[in-house]
C-alpha cells in the first residue's frame, strides 16, 4: 500500500483543531473550590472533584481497590504464550503513538532526536524502532504513526528524504484548546489567551489514536478480521516477539467468544507510591470487572493492601480487535446520523474534505465511545497555569460494554525512553540496545 498521509495544512482551520475541541461538554458540569479565589466573576475550578464527576461518574478513586500483584485470576504473558498459538504477524497493525508534547524533556526527547551514541549510528528514535519491528517475527505487520500537528509534517518529510520503510499510514491527532484557571459558574467556558493574544493548543491524548483512526477514516484500510497492536515509540522494551502474537491470538479469541468488547492491555509490577501511570483497580462492587485508574482521574487513591509494596500498572501497550472498533461503530451509525455504515468508500479520506462527514464520523466514535476529557494543571511558556483537556486509553476501561483483559508482563517489556535523563543513563542505554538486538521469535 502506498503511505497514506493526512493533507499537510498546519492552519488553524484543520479538522483535528476545529473538530477536536470537547470543551463543550464541561458546560454546566464544573466543580469549584469552596474557598475559589475570585477574579471577577470568576470562579477557580477544582480539578480532582470536577473529574470525579466527569471521568468517574461521581465516584471517588477511592471507591475502587487496587488488584494484588499476585491475582490468580488474570492471565500472564507467560500462561499465554504456552498456551496459544501465534496471530498472523501480516494481519496485524500496529500504530506507533508519536503525537505527544514529549513535556518531561521539554520537547527534546521526540521521534526525530538524532542518537548521537555511535552504536546507534546517528539514527532518529523513530528510524530506530521502525528498524526494530522490521528485524522482529512481527516485520510483515503493517505500520502506522499517530502524530500530532506540530510534528507530522517534519516526519513526513524525514520519512520522504531517507532511505528507510514508509509507514503503511500517518495521520494526525485531535488538539485540543487550553483553558483558564477561572470560570464562570454557568455559560460559556473561558479559553486561556496570553498578553500577546496567544491559545495554546495540546494533543487530545491517547484516546485519539482511535478517535481519529475513525475520524480520518483510515479504518476503512483495515480488514475487519485485523488486530491492532498500540504502543508509544518511547517504549523500548522486547514486545516485537512471538509472545505478542500469541497475546494477539489470546484476545481475538476471547474476543470472539464475548458478548462484550473486549481489548488486551499490558500491565506490570510498579512501587505503589509511583505517581504517574495507571494503576489495574477493580470496583468491590462489581468484582472482576478491571479498570485503569490515573491518579488525575478523581478524588483520593484506590484501596490498596498494606502488605504490597507493589501495584500493577498499564504499561501503554493495546491490543485491539478491529472488528470490536467497527461493531460498536455499527451499533450507534444510526443514532449518530449516518446511514449504510458498511458503505462507506475506500476512497473516504476525499470524500471526507468535501463534506460533512468527519464530524459525522467523530459524532459517530463519541457515541459508540462515550467519556469525557479530564482537566490537568499545565503551564504555558510565559509559566502560568492553564487546564489541560486530554482523553487517555485507559477511559477505554470505564466505558460500559466494555472490558479491559489485563496481561501480567515482566518489566522488560516497558522500558521508557521520555527524558534527557533516560538517554544517558547507561541502564537505560543498555535495555534500548536489547531492545533492538533481541529478535526472538522462538516457540
Amino acid at each position: 500500500m502506498k503511505t497514506l498521509f493526512m493533507p499537510n495544512d498546519n492552519s488553524l482551520d484543520r479538522p483535528e483543531i476545529q473538530l477536536a475541541d470537547l470543551s463543550f461538554l464541561l458546560k454546566n458540569k464544573l466543580v469549584f473550590s469552596e474557598k475559589f479565589k475570585k477574579n471577577g466573576n470568576q470562579n477557580s475550578v477544582n480539578i480532582k472533584k470536577t473529574n470525579s464527576q466527569l471521568v468517574l461518574k461521581g465516584k471517588k478513586l477511592s471507591d475502587f481497590r487496587t488488584i494484588n500483584i499476585d491475582e490468580k485470576n488474570l492471565a500472564t504473558i507467560k500462561f499465554v504464550s504456552q498456551n496459544y498459538s501465534k496471530y498472523p504477524a501480516e494481519k496485524i497493525w500496529i500504530i506507533l503513538l508519536c503525537g505527544g508534547l514529549s513535556s518531561r524533556s521539554m520537547g527534546k526527547v521526540n521521534p526525530l532526536m538524532t542518537l548521537e551514541d555511535k552504536r546507534f549510528h546517528k539514527k532518529t528514535l523513530i528510524d530506530l524502532k521502525i528498524e526494530q519491528i522490521i528485524n522482529s517475527c512481527m516485520g510483515s505487520s503493517k505500520i502506522a504513526l499517530m502524530a500530532s500537528i506540530s510534528n507530522e509534517e517534519n516526519l513526513r518529510d524525514h520519512f520522504l528524504k531517507n532511505d528507510i520503510r514508509l509507514p503503511e499510514l500517518i495521520y494526525t491527532n485531535g488538539s485540543q484548546k487550553r483553558l483558564s484557571l477561572h470560570q464562570p459558574s454557568s455559560g460559556e467556558l473561558n479559553y486561556y489567551i496570553d498578553n500577546q493574544n496567544n491559545h495554546f493548543y495540546n494533543p487530545e491524548g491517547h484516546m485519539g489514536v482511535l478517535r481519529w483512526l475513525v475520524a480520518s477514516g483510515a479504518i476503512t484500510y483495515m480488514n475487519s478480521d485485523s488486530m491492532i497492536l498500540i504502543a508509544s515509540y518511547s517504549n523500548w522494551g522486547d514486545i516485537f516477539n512471538s509472545q505478542t502474537l500469541k497475546t494477539m491470538q489470546y484476545i481475538k479469541s476471547l474476543s470472539e467468544l464475548s458478548k462484550n468488547s473486549i481489548i488486551g492491555v499490558e500491565v506490570t509490577k510498579r512501587l505503589k507510591n509511583k505517581k504517574t501511570g495507571s494503576i489495574l483497580s477493580e470496583d468491590p462492587i462489581r468484582p472482576g470487572r478491571f479498570f485503569l485508574l490515573k491518579q488525575a482521574y478523581g478524588v483520593g487513591i484506590p484501596k490498596m493492601p498494606d502488605k504490597y509494596e507493589h501495584v500493577l500498572m498499564g504499561t501503554n501497550t493495546w491490543y485491539v480487535p478491529v472488528k470490536v472498533i467497527i461493531n460498536r461503530l455499527k451499533n450507534y451509525a444510526q443514532k449518530s446520523g449516518i446511514k449504510d455504515f458498511d458503505k462507506i468508500p475506500k476512497n473516504i479520506l476525499k470524500t471526507l474534505q468535501k463534506s460533512n462527514s468527519q464530524k459525522q464520523l467523530l459524532n459517530l466514535f463519541d457515541n459508540a465511545f462515550p467519556s469525557f476529557p479530564y482537566l490537568s494543571l499545565k503551564k504555558v511558556p510565559n509559566d502560568e497555569d492553564t487546564l489541560q483537556l486530554e482523553h487517555d486509553l485507559d477511559q477505554l476501561s470505564l466505558i460500559d460494554g466494555i472490558n479491559i483483559t489485563p496481561i501480567i508482563v515482566p518489566s522488560k517489556r516497558a522500558i521508557s525512553f521520555k527524558r534527557i535523563e533516560d538517554i544517558e543513563n547507561k541502564n537505560e542505554i543498555k535495555g534500548l540496545l536489547d531492545g533492538l538486538n533481541n529478535f526472538s521469535c522462538k516457540k
